[in-house]
C-alpha cells in the first residue's frame, strides 16, 4: 500500500514597479508504511522592473529533502534580467551571483559556497483560460551543480477556480553512492485566486491579463 501527498501553492504581488512571487512545495510519500519522499520547498523571487526590458531581482530558496542527494539547501542570489519576450508569448532571463549552504544527505555539517544563477521563465498563453508555463533554475559552484525544471499547465474552471498539471524535475550533480541524482514530482492541482488580476501593461496582450505574471 502507498500514499502519496503533494501540496503546491503560489502567492504573487504585481505592480507597474515590481513583482514579488513566493512558491511553496510540500511532499509526503510513503510506499508500504515506509518513507518514499519527503521534502519541503518554499522560494521568494522579488523583480524591480528598470525599464520595458530590464529588471533587477533578488532570489531566496529553502529546500528540505528527507531523500534526494541534497538534505538541506539555502541559496541567496541577486541580479539582473531581461524581458526577451513580451505579449502572448513571455520569455525572461536571469543571470546573477549568490552564495548557497547546502548538506549532502551523507554530510553532517553544511558547506558554503558562492554560486552562479543561471534562470529563464517561458509562458505562452493559448487563450483567456488557459495557459503553459515553464520555469528552469540553475545555481553552480564548486560543490554542486543544482538544476530545476518546473512545467505547469493551467486551466481556469470560473472566473477564480482553476485546476493545474505539474511536472517538476531536480538535479543534484554531487550525490552520493545509491541515491539518485535526479528526481521527479508530478501532481494535479485544483487551486483558488485570491485578489485582483494584475492590470494590463502598455503593449501587452489581454490574453494574459486573467494570470499572474511571471
Amino acid at each position: 500500500r502507498s500514499s502519496t501527498l503533494t501540496a503546491r501553492g503560489a502567492l504573487d504581488q504585481h505592480t507597474a514597479r515590481y513583482d514579488n512571487r513566493v512558491d511553496l512545495l510540500y511532499v509526503d510519500s510513503h510506499a508500504r508504511s515506509e518513507l518514499a519522499d519527503r521534502k519541503f520547498s518554499v522560494a521568494d523571487k522579488l523583480k524591480l522592473e528598470l525599464g520595458r526590458r530590464n529588471y533587477a531581482f533578488g532570489l531566496a530558496h529553502y529546500d528540505h529533502d528527507e531523500v534526494a542527494a541534497i538534505r538541506e539547501r539555502v541559496s541567496l542570489a541577486a541580479g539582473f534580467g531581461r524581458h526577451l519576450l513580451r505579449g502572448a508569448d513571455q520569455l525572461d532571463l536571469d543571470l546573477g551571483l549568490g552564495w548557497s549552504n547546502a548538506q549532502a544527505q551523507d554530510e553532517d555539517g553544511f558547506e558554503g559556497r558562492a554560486i552562479g544563477v543561471v534562470g529563464a521563465v517561458y509562458v505562452h498563453a493559448f487563450n483567456a483560460q488557459s495557459q503553459f508555463r515553464q520555469t528552469v533554475q540553475t545555481e553552480f559552484s564548486s560543490y554542486n551543480l543544482y538544476l530545476a525544471s518546473v512545467s505547469t499547465f493551467r486551466l481556469k474552471l470560473s472566473r477564480r477556480w482553476f485546476v493545474s498539471l505539474d511536472y517538476e524535475l531536480r538535479h543534484n550533480r554531487k550525490a552520493a553512492a545509491g541515491i539518485e541524482h535526479t528526481d521527479e514530482i508530478r501532481s494535479a492541482n485544483i487551486g483558488f485566486d485570491f485578489g485582483k488580476a494584475p492590470a494590463r501593461q502598455p503593449g501587452s496582450e489581454p490574453l494574459l491579463e486573467a494570470f499572474p505574471q511571471n
